[in-house]
């Protein structure tokens, strides 16, 4: 969950707006898929009054950062494989709900 879309949720509720997918879209910084700020404003709605501190914020932003720039070569290729492992079964399995159906 992006900290800063909760962020700018916070701030428009102190501002007296409820905050929405366009209000959000609106202000946030940078654009943004549209289930993310769904994602952020259904999130602000089930804790509206949790305050986010910094500390959450920079671990938030580190461990994005370290979990894209530490991957090796090796590490990358090992996920694309488990990724197109994953994708073949579900694929088989489409094939068989197909069969079934026919």
């Amino acid at each position: 969950m992006d900290q800063t879309l909760i962020k700018i949720c916070q701030q428009l509720a102190q501002q007296g707006k409820r905050p929405s997918v366009g209000l959000l879209k609106a202000k946030a910084p940078k654009q943004y898929h549209l289930s993310d700020l769904v994602a952020a404003v259904q999130y602000w709605k089930a804790n509206p009054d949790m305050e986010l501190t910094e500390s959450q914020e920079d671990n938030e932003s580190k461990s994005s950062n370290k979990s894209h720039s530490e991957m090796s070569k090796a590490e990358l290729i090992e996920k694309v494989q488990q990724l197109e492992d994953k994708l073949q079964r579900l694929e088989a399995l489409v094939n068989v709900l197909h069969t079934k159906l026919k």
